[in-house]
């Protein structure tokens, strides 16, 4: 195991002097590095072929909003999945919105807009905007996700998706009082209009 971690260290700083002719060298290198943990039953990181790495998910939920913190493994993500009702609803129903973040202290790594590209889409295509309708047409709720990865040592899309998920998921309407609010927007209006 030690030895073949070694191998592998060594392999990886030497790909960075590999060019021309010699890269089929390092090609095959990765592959029987491949072919022999395939065969000991080992992974790279010491866990056995059929080992998954710890899950856990912890929920927390408030009005109309709710709070998951999912881990795998090391990484850790924080999604945060809000709901409000607004006045300006499409065709279709309501809208989800979705963010993704990556603390400061993980620099700013090439994977991070292509994870937000990627639970973006996952987790509007998952919500039922037509479901989120309050009135056909003109009001309707918005959800919006926030995912913050706090700690990375692989599986990042699996747990900044879980995380999203799990807010959404957890998240529970409040009830949605629409003559109420189109009464505060009037007076707001007129609050403005007398300034």
């Amino acid at each position: 195991n030690t030895r073949l971690q070694y191998r592998y260290r060594f392999a990886r700083t030497r790909k960075l002097k590999m060019k021309g002719p010699s890269s089929s060298l390092w090609k095959k290198f990765q592959s029987e590095y491949v072919r022999s943990s395939v065969r000991e039953g080992v992974r790279p990181d010491g866990r056995s072929s059929l080992s998954c790495r710890e899950v856990d998910v912890r929920l927390i939920r408030g009005e109309g909003e709710a709070v998951a913190e999912a881990s795998f493994g090391a990484t850790q993500c924080l999604g945060l999945a809000r709901c409000e009702v607004t006045d300006e609803a499409d065709d279709v129903g309501g809208m989800v919105a979705v963010s993704v973040d990556v603390a400061a202290h993980l620099g700013e790594p090439a994977w991070g807009p292509e994870l937000s590209r990627t639970v973006h889409g996952l987790v509007t295509r998952s919500v039922d905007r037509e479901a989120l309708s309050v009135v056909a047409g003109s009001s309707a709720w918005v959800v919006s996700v926030h995912v913050h990865v706090l700690a990375f040592d692989g599986n990042v899309l699996d747990c900044a998706l879980m995380a999203a998920m799990a807010a959404v998921r957890h998240l529970r309407r409040g009830k949605a009082d629409v003559d109420r609010q189109r009464r505060d927007d009037d007076e707001k209006d007129d609050d403005e209009k007398d300034d």
